[in-house]
């Protein structure tokens, strides 16, 4: 009995390190999205400056 509440709690610490991955690659990729448009931004108005 005791055997199986130890793997029941191996099972769940490893579903809630998958849960917090999954979460941490959600938020990695917004930030990159982000990072992106701020790169886009820059560039874009580096090019108007540069053109008047």
């Amino acid at each position: 009995m005791e055997q199986e509440s130890i793997i029941g709690a191996n099972i769940t610490q490893a579903e809630v390190t998958e849960t917090v991955r999954e979460e941490i690659l959600k938020k990695k990729t917004v930030l990159d999205k982000v990072v992106l448009i701020f790169k886009l931004l820059a560039s874009l108005s580096f090019l108007i400056l540069f053109i008047t």
